[in-house]
């Protein structure tokens, strides 16, 4: 049985990063995507699996879709919550706002 690709936003919630991130990823080749349309786009479960198998992040490596552990203790995900709000909550809308926009209008 094959399953059906996941939008941009199940990605980032599957992952735990937000969708900005999922489009840079895209942008820049790492994570490859199904484009339909400006505003249709698609990624393949397999593909979101390859991606995390090679991802890492400052604090090491992505936990796979399928892992049920974390690779960050609960402080270390609490301060990594933490530094992630520190960014401001505006300034992140309107870089994802902007991501998203620049990513539907073909630019990305």
């Amino acid at each position: 049985m094959t399953t059906r690709p996941l939008t941009v936003r199940q990605v980032a919630e599957r992952v735990g990063i937000s969708r900005y991130a999922v489009y840079d990823a895209i942008r820049d080749g790492k994570l490859i995507a199904l484009r339909f349309s400006p505003k249709l786009i698609r990624v393949e479960v397999a593909e979101v699996e390859r991606w995390l198998s090679g991802a890492s992040t400052k604090w090491g490596a992505l936990p796979s879709a399928s892992s049920t552990e974390s690779p960050l203790s609960d402080t270390e995900t609490r301060q990594a919550s933490s530094a992630d709000a520190s960014l401001g909550l505006e300034q992140s809308r309107k870089r994802e706002r902007s991501s998203i926009d620049s990513f539907a209008a073909g630019k990305l």
